[in-house]
């Protein structure tokens, strides 16, 4: 956490599922150990950014410079932070190139978190944090080599973190699981199972990415789908959940993604329709 990489990815025209208009997100990456994180911002602004470099950084780390392009918000975030700001050169995006880089990597692991799932666009920001996180869970960390270079004992940015590999759920975005309502015996039938139907988003991680057992999940039920197939996010209800209430798929089981599933039904059905009218 002593020198990070920070730059902003701006998606266009694109709204969350919690009905707030993120603009941007602010990717960042540690100089030592590799580890991601991945913060979308309602602004680009200095007080959000410089937010969201404490949440990565932690109360436990000591951050010592940032490096970035030469963003006035960033070297504000900079100042208020009491960190020391690297500019890299003028319209050379090469000389930002690792996060650069891994910009590019992490919109492309969106696109495949939201394909995959078939959740809607509004969903890119716990795409983004779910792509973000994992690598730093499972990918070994490459010093600057390649993959098939790399030896077998390669550690994860995690471990070499935290000192201890990643022990919390490591599942799909947008999977089907089954969790427990915090409300269950008020809302469910008294006769009815406990647990409901749910995707699974990704895991709640405190300041300084300390995972403390909570998990993102969203009600299956949530998702009620219109005429024209097209999901409402404006009723979408983000739950915040203990790990040990939710039954993910155990393992050999296969993963099932039903909104995916949902989305392409419809497609079928539509040209199904389309083709019996053109007869």
């Amino acid at each position: 956490g002593e020198r990070v990489h920070a730059d902003h990815v701006f998606p266009k025209d694109v709204k969350t599922s919690e009905g707030e208009e993120n603009t941007t997100a602010l990717v960042l990456k540690d100089d030592a150990t590799e580890f991601r994180g991945f913060y979308p911002q309602n602004t680009k602004g200095a007080e959000k950014s410089a937010a969201s470099i404490r949440h990565f950084v932690g109360p436990k780390n000591k951050l010592v410079s940032i490096r970035s392009d030469n963003s006035k918000e960033l070297i504000k975030a900079a100042k208020i932070l009491r960190s020391h700001h690297e500019q890299t050169t003028p319209y050379r995006s090469e000389s930002n190139a690792r996060i650069e880089r891994d910009i590019g990597v992490e919109v492309n692991g969106i696109r495949c978190n939201l394909e995959q799932s078939g959740l809607p666009l509004s969903f890119w920001p716990h795409a983004g944090q779910h792509f973000s996180h994992y690598p730093n869970c499972l990918t070994p960390c490459r010093e600057g080599k390649s993959i098939g270079d790399l030896p077998p004992a390669a550690i994860t940015p995690w471990r070499k973190r935290f000192k201890e590999d990643w022990s919390g759920p490591t599942h799909p975005f947008g999977c089907l699981v089954r969790y427990r309502p915090y409300n269950a015996n008020e809302t469910l039938p008294r006769f009815a199972p406990r647990t409901i139907e749910g995707i699974f988003l990704g895991v709640f991680l405190q300041p300084g990415h300390v995972y403390s057992g909570d998990v993102l999940v969203v009600s299956l039920g949530a998702f009620q789908t219109s005429s024209n197939s097209e999901f409402s996010s404006d009723r979408i209800q983000i739950c915040r959940i203990k790990e040990a209430e939710v039954r993910f798929p155990l393992e050999g089981e296969i993963y099932n993604f039903p909104i995916a599933e949902a989305r392409k039904s419809s497609s079928i059905a539509k040209i199904r329709e389309a083709f019996e009218c053109s007869i």
